[in-house]
C-alpha cells in the first residue's frame, strides 16, 4: 500500500495488489489440503471448556493476547498519522517509514526462532516487552522523526517473539492434554474485540489531544 501511495497509484491499486497476494495465499492453502490428509498423529484428549476456567494463569494469557492484537492493529494504522500529525514527516516519507513496523516484527521473528532454544521461551517473551517498551518510550519523547521512525521499528521487533512463545508455552504451562484447546481458546481471544472498535478507541484519545495519545496509551 505504501509503495502505491508514494507512486501516485492510488488506494485502489495499493488493495488490488493485497487482494491479489492474499488470493494466491488461499489457493495456495487449498492445494496444501492433501498434505494435511496424509498426515496421521495421534491427538491426546482435549479438556472440556469448562475444564479450562479453572486453569491458573489461563485469564493472563488470554488477556496477554488481547493486548498484544491491540498494540499490533494501533502501531500499523496509526504509525503514519503519527509521524505526519506530530512529528511533521513528509506523507510520503511517512507511508514509507509505518512499514518499519511490520519489518520489525519479521525480523524480530526470524531472531526469535534463532535464539529461542537458547534462551527458553519466557526470557524470550521477557526480551521481546523489554524491546517493545524501549520502542514505545522513544516515542514519548520530542526527539528527532528519524528516531521515532527508529523507535517503530524497535516497537516492532519487541513485538515479534510474544505472540508464538505465548503459544509454544502452552503445553509448558497448561499441560499436553490441555493444549489443542488452550491454544483454541487463546486464539479467539486474541480476536474477541474487533479491529475496528479498537481501532477506534486509540482514534477517539488522538482527535481529543494529540496523534501521539494512541502510543503513549498502548506504551
Amino acid at each position: 500500500m505504501g509503495f502505491a501511495l508514494t507512486h501516485h497509484l492510488g488506494w485502489r491499486s495499493g488493495y488490488l495488489a493485497i487482494g491479489i497476494v492474499q488470493a494466491l495465499l488461499t489457493i495456495a492453502l487449498f492445494a496444501s489440503l492433501p498434505l494435511w490428509h496424509e498426515r496421521h498423529t495421534a491427538t491426546a484428549p482435549t479438556s472440556a471448556s469448562g475444564q479450562l476456567r479453572g486453569l491458573p494463569g489461563l485469564p493472563q494469557a488470554l488477556i496477554a493476547f488481547l493486548a498484544y492484537c491491540a498494540i499490533e492493529g494501533t502501531a500499523g494504522i496509526w504509525a503514519a498519522s503519527y509521524l505526519v500529525a506530530s512529528r511533521g514527516v513528509h506523507l510520503a516519507t511517512a507511508a514509507r517509514a509505518a512499514a518499519l513496523f511490520y519489518i520489525g516484527i519479521t525480523v524480530g521473528r526470524f531472531i526469535a526462532g534463532v535464539v529461542a532454544d537458547h534462551i527458553g521461551d519466557r526470557a524470550l517473551i521477557w526480551s521481546g516487552i523489554g524491546v517493545l517498551a524501549t520502542g514505545g518510550a522513544l516515542l514519548l519523547f520530542p526527539l528527532p522523526s528519524h528516531v521515532a521512525m527508529m523507535a517503530l521499528l524497535l516497537i516492532g521487533v519487541g513485538c515479534a517473539p510474544i505472540y508464538p512463545t505465548i503459544i509454544h508455552q502452552v503445553p509448558t504451562d497448561f499441560g499436553a492434554a490441555n493444549s489443542q484447546a488452550v491454544i483454541g481458546i487463546e486464539m479467539a481471544s486474541a480476536y474477541v474485540a474487533p479491529p475496528s472498535p479498537r481501532q477506534s478507541l486509540a482514534g477517539w484519545p488522538a482527535g481529543r489531544a494529540s496523534a501521539s495519545t494512541p502510543f503513549t496509551c498502548w506504551c
